[in-house]
């Protein structure tokens, strides 16, 4: 059995091998001074733990989307680059020091074993971008979030066998006319995956009550969140740390890379 932690726009596999499995840490991965990584090169993935996380990286557009690593440890949001690879926590689950950024623009997280994992679930939290958005406004609709607002997190279990399941969590939920009840994500929670079964990819999907035209704005039209330990139920038992951040798709997302063929078994 393995369990992914998910953070907004990281991920970490805490490493260690043991009865129960791997622990995967991402602590292998170099990051740049700045404290992350969104540039995997040609290959456009990198692997851990068992699964796969796709990259695409374009530096003449000054534009990345997939996954990438990061460490950083400042909690607010000011600019872009490299505030956009904060969480509103400051560091991985426990503690840890590095997490995976998601910002999936078509890129999954697709299991190695050629008939997909069981999932136990993950830990997710914001970004700093999107408590930022939350609590000051996005600078495309009016103000902070108030009463009937939303930040919607949906997780996609493909199966083998082509069919699908969706889990939904807030990241922030206004919903309710009892202010007292108005929250969003500035810690580490749980997200429980296990009904989902064996699952070969995770895709995920956000919805806003916050949107204009041309999509969500929670953050300024980017969907982001953090993600991190996933934990997979097989023979394996590894910990991820991923930080998830989505964004509508970009008038190039035609030039994305194609996930690489599995290996025959």
């Amino acid at each position: 059995m393995k369990k992914i932690y998910l953070a907004m726009l990281s991920a970490l596999f805490m490493g260690s091998t043991c009865m129960a499995g791997d622990v995967v840490t991402f602590e292998e991965f170099e990051v740049n001074a700045d404290g992350y990584q969104n540039d995997f090169g040609d290959d456009g993935y990198f692997e851990s733990g068992g699964f796969t996380f796709y990259n695409n990286y374009f530096p003449e557009w000054s534009y990345w989307s997939g996954f990438a690593i990061s460490s950083r440890t400042e909690t607010n949001f000011v600019n872009l680059t490299p505030d956009q690879f904060n969480s509103c926590v400051g560091h991985g689950v426990n503690g840890s020091e590095k997490y995976v950024v998601a910002y999936p623009q078509g890129e999954i997280i697709e299991a190695d074993a050629i008939d997909g994992e069981e999932v136990s679930g993950f830990y997710v939290t914001n970004e700093a971008w999107a408590v930022d958005a939350i609590l000051n406004g996005d600078g495309m609709t009016p103000g902070a979030f108030t009463t009937g607002d939303y930040l919607l997190l949906k997780v996609i279990g493909n199966h083998p066998d082509g069919t699908a399941d969706t889990i939904s969590v807030y990241l922030a939920d206004y919903r309710s006319e009892n202010e007292a009840e108005h929250y969003y994500l500035n810690d580490w929670t749980w997200v429980d995956l296990s009904s989902m079964g064996k699952v070969e990819s995770l895709t995920f999907r956000m919805e806003s009550s916050r949107k204009n035209n041309w999509g969500m704005t929670t953050p300024r039209r980017r969907e982001r969140f953090r993600v991190e330990r996933l934990h997979v139920l097989q023979h394996l038992h590894t910990r991820m740390e991923l930080l998830v951040r989505l964004r509508p798709l970009q008038p190039h997302g035609d030039h994305l890379r194609k996930p690489h063929p599995r290996p025959v078994q």
